[in-house]
């Protein structure tokens, strides 16, 4: 007797086991059917078909900078529904944050160091639900922030099923978060652009437009002075002259070069840039929006 109660207590045991590490399984999200990792760079996956060829060079533009200027990979993700990613039962949070892993959203420094401060942007139009995913440099600190970027300016225009103003309000707030980087101070609003890095506009004007307005700038005053001091004027218009042609070439030089940069990364493709696979993962920071 002892022998059979001793035999159908392992069994139960055994059974238990088994039905706990089914439970674990499916809870883990195995069943989860991502896309496979980018390998051409793309950082705009439109699945849901929501974001017009305006739209995607904008936001090719903005994640342009984020990468390359300030090493956050800006990557826009839409999706009809979670269901058909085999999603149905998972919420907003843990899909975002499967999807984010499952991607290794990053990048890689010049030593091959990880700098894990990616930025997933996430919606799924069917199920009426979005999520900001922050790279785990990113914390829980700024998870306040990437609230109100979106509540304040992408749910709005969602919900007037304007997503492709919304993706672009959000993808440029997210890119203004990325240019403070996860240890600064976070804003106490979205609209305060300098305060949390306690700089001034002076400082943070990107160099080639101080240029050219120091040396128009300077042309028109030698200029000026020219009629003040006749022995010396030809000599100061000539200089003067030179300076407003230069900071004029100049201007034509650095919006050629823009343009070309926004047409070559058209759809946020950056060629060579990577961003995938480079073994990134969420912090479980981030914010999520419904509408």
């Amino acid at each position: 007797m002892r022998r059979c109660n001793h035999r159908a207590g392992s069994i139960g045991l055994l059974l238990g086991f088994v039905l706990w590490a089914c439970s674990v399984t499916a809870w883990a999200g195995t069943e989860l059917r991502l896309p496979s990792v980018p390998v051409d760079g793309e950082f705009v996956h439109d699945h849901a078909g929501i974001l017009g060829p305006e739209v995607r060079r904008q936001l090719g533009a903005l994640q342009y900078r984020a990468f390359h200027s300030h090493d956050t990979p800006l990557v826009v993700v839409t999706i009809d529904s979670m269901h058909e990613y085999g999603g149905a039962d998972h919420s907003i949070e843990r899909f975002a944050r499967a999807w984010f892993d499952h991607w290794e959203i990053g990048k890689r420094g010049e030593q091959g160091e990880l700098i894990n401060r990616g930025i997933l942007l996430l919606i799924s139009t069917g199920d009426r639900r979005a999520r900001i995913e922050l790279g785990a440099e990113w914390g829980t600190r700024w998870d306040e922030h990437a609230a109100r970027i979106m509540d304040g300016v992408m749910v709005p225009e969602f919900e007037r099923h304007d997503y492709g103003t919304g993706v672009l309000a959000g993808a440029q707030g997210l890119l203004d978060m990325a240019e403070r980087g996860p240890r600064a101070k976070p804003p106490g609003q979205l609209a305060e652009l300098f305060d949390s890095m306690g700089e001034s506009p002076l400082v943070t004007t990107p160099l080639p437009l101080w240029a050219m307005i120091v040396l128009g700038g300077g042309g028109v005053a030698l200029i000026v002075l020219a009629f003040f001091l006749p022995a010396y004027r030809k000599g100061l218009l000539i200089v003067g002259v030179a300076l407003i042609v230069a900071s004029l070439i100049l201007w034509v030089l650095f919006g050629l070069l823009a343009l070309y940069l926004k047409e070559r990364h058209i759809g946020g493709g950056f060629r060579g840039g990577g961003g995938f696979g480079t073994g990134g993962h969420s912090g479980g920071g981030g914010a999520t929006g419904s509408w």
